[in-house]
This record gives structure tokens, C-alpha cells and sequence, in this order.
């Protein structure tokens, strides 16, 4: 098993926090609900969850109400330094 999970979200909320000096997103995901043939299949097969990014320094486009793949796979083990 590859471990590779590809879910549809769409983005439910986007939070705005700071000052004139800085700027802090939060944005939120919710799995798509079976509106059309693709996100009955994405629904069937993840029907519940969430993801919530936060501390962002910007919205990277995100747009409340647009879909989203989410994509998830293994990272691979991290190989410790060398001495010398």
C-alpha cells in the first residue's frame, strides 16, 4: 500500500488576524458533499473531516466556497548528518 490519499475539500473559512504591521490567515477545509458525479465519488470515499492551515502569511489564493484537491503521501525518513 502506497499510503497516497487524495482527498476534495472545499474551503469553508478564511480568517483574517493581525495589525497594519502584520497579517496572519487561518483557512478551512471541509471534504465536498455529492453535488455533482466527481464529488459523489470523493464523498463516498471520504464522507467527514476537516484541515485547518494556520499561521499563514498570506491567503495563496485560497477563495472561500472553491474546491480543492488535497493530496497526501509519505515524507520520507529523514537521514541524520554526518559527524566530521
Amino acid at each position: 500500500m502506497s499510503g497516497r490519499v487524495r482527498a476534495k475539500m472545499v474551503c469553508t473559512n478564511i480568517l483574517e488576524k493581525g495589525t497594519a504591521h502584520w497579517k496572519d490567515f487561518n483557512v478551512d477545509f471541509s471534504p465536498v458533499v455529492g453535488d455533482s458525479a466527481e464529488n459523489e465519488k470523493y464523498f463516498k470515499a471520504t464522507p467527514s473531516g476537516g484541515l485547518s492551515l494556520g499561521g499563514l502569511n498570506s491567503r495563496h489564493g485560497y477563495e472561500v466556497g472553491k474546491e480543492y484537491y488535497v493530496d497526501t503521501s509519505p515524507a520520507p525518513e529523514e537521514v541524520p548528518p554526518t559527524e566530521g
